[in-house]
């Protein structure tokens, strides 16, 4: 069940993690939520959401089979949250590409995804973060634990933001990401999709 964003809150909602089921079929992939509760602090709820939602997919990586190096991305459409969660250290990424945090996020919380960081690190998992305008599906943000998965949800939020002219005016569009993302068949990442991504001010670490 998708997460609701409170409006009223102003503040994250939730983070959701897409990823390739290791027994499910080719052209199905598996979505899990995290919400944060609307009585935390927003900064430190939305910390927590993509420490866990970090979490949950660094558990997939590591139970999965690769044979090459994973990415994950992380869809927003909060540029306060991009601020706030994460700034590019050039010197740590030139020793580890590891993302490193303000110092007045919560010590308990940093130390955590500091760790996720370094978890990420030694599965040669690249992180990257895009600002993605008006995304509005009642999560704040997407973690994707598998490379292939990218232009499948560009393609499905570019959908989602766009909906046809022949639409009804008061059709209502998705506010969330089904469990199951289907397919005709699996597609790759590739220079086209690469230059489409750059499109959304992607934040690599």
């Amino acid at each position: 069940m998708s997460p609701k964003h409170p409006e009223a809150l102003g503040g994250p909602g939730g983070y959701s993690v897409v990823y390739k089921g290791a027994e499910s079929k080719e052209d199905h992939w598996i979505w899990q939520a995290w919400s944060v509760d609307e009585t935390f602090n927003s900064h430190w709820a939305e910390l927590m959401a993509i420490a866990e939602a970090l979490n949950m997919a660094i558990l997939r990586l590591s139970l999965k089979p690769t044979t090459r190096t994973a990415e994950i991305y992380l869809f927003t459409d909060s540029l306060r949250s991009l601020d706030f969660l994460m700034k590019k250290s050039s010197e740590a990424a030139k020793q580890s590409r590891r993302t490193t945090f303000f110092e007045h996020a919560g010590r308990p919380v940093r130390s955590f995804i500091a760790r996720i960081s370094r978890e990420l690190h030694n599965l040669g998992v690249k992180l990257t973060l895009s600002h993605i305008p008006g995304h509005k599906h009642g999560v704040t943000g997407h973690i994707i634990a598998d490379r292939t998965a990218h232009n499948v949800m560009v393609d499905r939020m570019e959908a989602l933001q766009a909906p046809s002219k022949d639409q009804a005016p008061d059709s209502a569009v998705p506010n969330s990401l089904p469990s199951d993302l289907s397919l005709p068949k699996r597609r790759y990442i590739d220079d086209k999709v690469a230059t489409r991504s750059s499109q959304h001010n992607p934040i690599c670490f």
